[in-house]
């Protein structure tokens, strides 16, 4: 709103005239009065990182600047909105801007109720023709917004120097252009409300960042004021300029009871020793954790050993891709988890997405390879945990356990903002305090793996970390050579163990209405050499069951004449017509019965 819009020249120029100019505030109230913080003390900086591991925070007052102000009439609906410019941060437009902690002081002079209510608004910056022409930006519509009950302790103490209040949005939200964050009070306790707190730098009058939420409209900042002026409402919002995970590409890991960011995130660096080599069992305990089926009593650390010992990991080398799901599968039986493996050699990017959407909880393998005086050379490898991917765009989220790269500025996401933990490798053992990169899949286009799918970023030179892994989790056979930081690394997924829960193929007759069927998922899915297809019949029917490719091509027909009804299991080796086996890849198997389709996927890996 620009209290000025509407008025006359020739009265503009009357006014410029005379000595005195008195503006009025044309808001039909009168300028209020802000009251003095005693003592005067200086502010905190948000307790959240700024400028760092990936995090920066919006402010437009100074860190130097005293809490000087406070206003003791605010009622419900009424509130403070700042302009935010995510470019502040040097935030790269190509990917928004997530939101995840706002910042601001409450004080009370000791006659305020408590708790109060506080409503934090996202708000859009009306950019109309109107609001241009006349220079300057005022919020808009509401985008995103979410209440917090704000108990008596968090109050603004001058004697102490208290810290702000730190609210986590408990949703991901994120923006790709300038806002206001706006602040209100709610209604859902009794005025008068704690105030919010304004510095004493009172700069220009500046529209494009302070403004005032008044008898439900906006009021310019130095409309609203009588002398002196506070400078800046201390309003502050704490985001991540590199966050992936904003998109709606992306297939994430469904949230458990006992992980509230999905996956979580193991160091397999919590042991006294022997941690470089247990990548591998940590990045299957992290999948195990995302099935919720974690053996009874066993904490992270405990279940970590646990899988080591199944896995058969060598202090000293590793584990074999080998001894994974032979492993997996005696946990399975000797715990009573409803639960397979599955491993499949060369995986590319699309079948592993795929393979997430559909449930799999997925580690992968990474080969890490190096041209050395001409030759390729694998100089070790290392196991990642998969939480999400995106197709659209071809990233893939890891939860390394060896690194947080986002935590250190990179591509990806974590929930709630926290200091990076280098002297912490039981951080993300927390429920909550999760961490995932997240790297740009690729083709090989080079060396003896033409067509292999790479994680871009996770190569190239002097990668320092890498050299933990140099020797370690080797196949047999293998050729090796000692890690060159000279020369280039290409991170290779040679391998995918998918873990998946056991489908329920018992089907009730009370189930099959008379007219209709029901076809099952196919069991085991993944499979390797041979699944299982079971439906069931209501009636006597013409049938055919026929598998097609991602093509929509038709590679098998499995039954083709009449059946009776009941029900009926049918097996698939994965070979074609012809009795070619066929590649690794995602397929499709149809019913038809009578005038009824169904039809449903699976995935064969070889």
């Amino acid at each position: 709103m620009n209290r000025r819009i509407g008025l006359p020249v020739w009265i503009i120029l009357a006014l410029l005239s005379v000595d005195l100019l008195v503006i009025p505030s044309g808001y039909g109230f009168e300028r209020q009065q802000p009251l003095p913080v005693p003592h005067h003390p200086k502010s905190h900086s948000p307790s959240s990182p700024q400028g760092s591991s990936g995090f920066c925070t919006i402010q437009h007052d100074a860190d130097t600047s005293d809490l000087d102000y406070y206003f003791d009439k605010f009622e419900a609906g009424d509130g403070i909105a700042v302009y935010m410019n995510p470019k502040e941060c040097g935030h790269d437009s190509t990917y928004p801007f997530k939101i995840s902690n706002v910042h601001f002081y409450l004080y009370d002079p000791g006659t305020f109720v408590w708790p109060v209510e506080i409503a934090v608004k996202i708000v859009y910056a009306d950019t109309s023709e109107d609001s241009l022409t006349h220079g300057t930006l005022i919020p808009g519509g509401i985008r995103h917004q979410i209440t917090f009950s704000i108990p008596e302790d968090s109050a603004y103490d001058p004697e102490s120097r208290s810290d702000p209040i730190n609210l986590t949005l408990d949703t991901v939200f994120c923006v790709t252009d300038s806002f206001f964050l706006q602040v209100d009070y709610t209604g859902g306790t009794f005025s008068p409300y704690p105030s919010l707190v304004m510095s004493d730098v009172a700069d220009l009058p500046d529209t494009l960042n302070n403004w005032v939420r008044w008898n439900n409209s906006y009021v310019e900042w130095y409309d609203f004021w009588e002398n002196p002026v506070p400078g800046r409402a201390i309003i502050r919002v704490t985001g991540y300029s590199y966050a992936v995970d904003c998109h709606s590409c992306w297939d994430w890991m469904s949230k458990k009871a006992q992980v509230p960011n999905g996956m979580p995130d193991f160091s397999q660096y919590q042991f006294a020793s022997d941690s470089s080599a247990m990548c591998g069992p940590t990045s299957l305990a992290n999948c195990l954790v995302w099935l919720d089926a974690i053996p009874s009593g066993a904490d992270p650390d405990s279940l970590i050993r646990l899988l080591s010992d199944y896995l058969n990991t060598d202090p000293g080398s590793g584990t074999l891709v080998d001894s994974v799901t032979a492993g997996l599968d005696s946990l399975f039986a000797d715990y009573g988890l409803d639960l397979y493996s599955a491993l499949l050699e060369n995986p590319t990017f699309s079948e592993t997405a795929d393979s997430l959407a559909e449930g799999a909880s997925i580690a992968i393998l990474v080969g890490l390879w190096q041209e050395i005086g001409g030759i390729w050379y694998r100089i070790g490898g290392h196991y990642i945990s998969v939480p999400g991917a995106c197709q659209e765009s071809s990233w893939t989220a890891l939860s390394d356990p060896a690194v947080d790269n986002a935590e250190e500025g990179g591509r990806g996401r974590f929930l709630p903002p926290h200091d990076p933990h280098p002297d912490d490798s039981t951080l993300h053992n927390t429920n909550g305090f999760v961490s995932h990169d997240a790297y740009l899949s690729d083709t090989l286009t080079v060396g003896p793996f033409a067509a292999a799918w790479i994680l871009r970023d996770l190569h190239g030179e002097d990668v320092p970390w890498i050299s933990g892994f140099d020797g370690l989790n080797l196949q047999p056979d293998q050729d090796y050579h000692a890690y060159d930081p000279a020369e280039s690394l290409y991170a290779v997924v040679e391998y995918a163990i998918m873990i998946l829960e056991k489908p329920t193929l018992v089907i009730g007759e009370e189930e099959i209405l008379p007219g209709h069927f029901r076809l099952a998922q196919s069991y085991p899915n993944p499979f390797n050499n041979q699944t299982v297809i079971t439906y069931h019949l209501s009636t006597r029917a013409e049938v055919s069951l026929v598998i097609y490719n991602i093509l929509g091509q038709k590679v098998r027909t499995l039954v083709d004449n009449e059946r009776q009804s009941g029900a009926v299991s049918v097996s698939w080796d994965g070979k074609d017509d012809q009795g070619k086996d066929l590649s690794s890849g995602i397929y499709f198997y149809q019913l038809r019965a009578g005038e009824l389709t169904q039809t449903r996927r699976m995935v064969l890996l070889k």
